[in-house]
């Protein structure tokens, strides 16, 4: 079975429904992430994802990829 890992991310362009979206879309497709639900109001993005296929590193990189800074 392979471990599922939830965590909240800190986004800092994350202000409106079309940055949600985008966030959405850019890892809906991704194997490995479960789900993925943007909170405008917190600025935060909740994750959950398959540990063994993706990391923090390559969710980072794909919301760079897109002009999205994560916040440690």
């Amino acid at each position: 079975m392979i471990s599922r890992v939830l965590r909240i991310f800190q986004v800092k362009e994350l202000t409106s429904n079309a940055d949600a979206e985008t966030i959405r879309e850019t890892l809906r497709d991704i194997s490995g992430i479960v789900k993925v639900e943007p909170i405008i109001d917190a600025g935060v993005v909740e994750i959950e994802y398959e540990n063994a296929l993706v990391d923090r590193e390559t969710i980072r990189r794909l919301f760079a990829e897109k002009g999205y800074t994560l916040l440690p």
